[in-house]
């Protein structure tokens, strides 16, 4: 089971979440990348879960698309050059992530870690979907 371990205890990944970074693994995979980030994330979810997809597709994000830029941002970053295994963004990512989901104990756990994707400073998968015009505002309320 994968896991992680933000404070230095273990946290069980629930199954949504080892399922999205299955297909992250198998996008990142599919390009010459060493390390998953959080553009694979981002990839991954938009295999994954049918909301999430179509709260994504009405904010204009296609996943054919966005591989291409995912693929261009990893090459042209300092993310490539980190040693096989999580970036240090997916890693922080998935820990704010854990530790929000425990704090506000919420049943809306795929919107929850699509929020701390567009939200994650800097990241790949942050600055793919705020080019795309997504943001955490704009997340909320897709249909406007």
């Amino acid at each position: 089971m994968l896991g992680i371990k933000p404070n230095n205890k273990l946290v069980k990944l629930a199954p949504f979440v080892r399922e999205a970074l299955a297909f992250a693994e198998a996008e990142r995979v599919l390009g010459p990348h060493q390390c998953l980030t959080t553009g694979h994330l981002l990839l991954g979810l938009l295999r994954v879960d049918v909301e999430i997809i179509n709260i994504l597709h009405e904010l204009g994000v296609d996943l054919k698309f966005v591989r291409g830029l995912v693929h261009s941002a990893i090459r042209y970053s300092s993310v490539e050059k980190c040693r096989k295994g999580w970036s240090s963004e997916l890693g922080q990512l998935i820990s704010h992530y854990c530790t929000l989901l425990h704090i506000q104990q919420e049943k809306a756990e795929h919107e929850l870690l699509v929020l701390q994707l567009v939200s994650q400073p800097n990241s790949i998968g942050s600055q793919i979907l705020a080019s795309l015009g997504v943001t955490k505002e704009n997340f909320s309320k897709p249909n406007q």
